[in-house]
Order: structure tokens, then C-alpha cells, then sequence
């Protein structure tokens, strides 16, 4: 999952959402990620799902911690 920072109004309401702590407040976000985050199509419609059996976890995800 990426937040389109263009949509985020900052009102950490997805924080306590996300299962394994991933979401973090840009002043908190390593390098790393701010760059994946700048760089993400937010218009590649391919990207985007709508169901949760559709989402593709990256290799760190632990299905333990969800």
C-alpha cells in the first residue's frame, strides 16, 4: 500500500489500521521509502485494488504479524 501524499490530509486516522506498523508519519519515514513513495504512479490504475485478497505483499511481510 502507498499513500498518495497529494490526498493524505494528514490525519493519521490509517495508522492504527495498518497490522504491522508500516504507515509512518513522513518526519518519522526512512529515506528509503520517501524515495519509493515520490517516485510511486499514483495514475497507473493497474496498481490499485479494491479487495484485500488482491494485495501483494513485499518480501519483508510476515503474516504472523498482520
Amino acid at each position: 500500500m502507498v499513500i498518495n501524499p497529494d490526498e493524505c490530509i494528514d490525519c493519521n486516522k490509517c495508522l492504527p489500521l495498518c497490522p504491522v506498523d508500516a504507515i509512518v508519519h513522513e518526519d518519522d519515514a526512512s529515506q528509503e521509502y520517501i524515495d519509493i513513495n515520490a517516485n510511486f504512479n499514483f495514475d497507473d490504475e493497474d496498481k490499485r485494488v479494491e479487495e484485500i485478497e488482491d494485495v501483494k505483499h513485499g518480501p519483508d511481510w510476515d503474516a504472523k504479524k498482520a
